[in-house]
């Protein structure tokens, strides 16, 4: 074993070692380490803050959105809506006959889910770009798959099922779809 004199490296360490044990370093040490623990509440306590004012930010403007569709679109548009489809079912009902012209009933089509289009879909474009783009997907689906049905040749739309599964299902999709995708919005 070594024995540490007065100068020997040793024994300068072992005297640090005690310093360290004493009073005056380790309040040093704690200060230091509550300074630390401070610092880092404080940056945490920053970083929550913001983070829940970006999302307050966020849910007010979906809450300002959602006010609004409601107020200048919903309330103003969905009996247009409504009375549009009652248009369309009335003007396909005449495929029920055997002489009628599909010629015609597919320029009422035409017709009537333009003005869907321009009276009601058009309006969510303020709103929401994606919601409109999707709207119009659902109305432009509509209007191709009825057209597809009346332009097939062999098939007999005055046949009751046949009427109902390649119009009447297209027509109440369609409709179902657009007002699942404007009551589903969220902002």
């Amino acid at each position: 074993m070594i024995n540490p004199t007065q100068e020997s490296p040793l024994r300068v360490v072992v005297e640090g070692l005690s310093d360290i044990n004493s009073p005056g370093v380790s309040e040093w040490i704690f200060n230091i380490a509550t300074l630390i623990i401070a610092i880092a509440g404080l940056i945490i306590s920053i970083i929550v803050f913001s983070k829940e004012r970006k999302d307050s930010n966020n849910q007010s403007e979906a809450s300002r959105k959602l006010e609004l569709m409601k107020t200048l679109i919903l309330d103003h548009n969905m009996p247009h809506f409504y009375s549009i489809f009652e248009r369309l079912l009335k003007s396909v009902e005449r495929l029920k006959e055997r002489t009628c012209d599909k010629a015609e009933v597919e320029e009422d089509i035409q017709s009537i889910l333009r003005n869907l289009n321009e009276t009601v879909i058009l309006s969510f474009i303020a709103i929401d770009q994606s919601l409109y783009e999707s709207l119009i997907i659902e109305s432009d689906n509509c209007r191709d798959n009825l057209v597809n049905s009346l332009s097939d040749e062999g098939l007999n739309l005055y046949v009751e099922s046949k009427y109902k599964q390649h119009v009447l299902d297209h027509i109440n999709n369609a409709k179902k779809h657009i007002i699942s995708k404007i009551y589903n919005y969220r902002g």
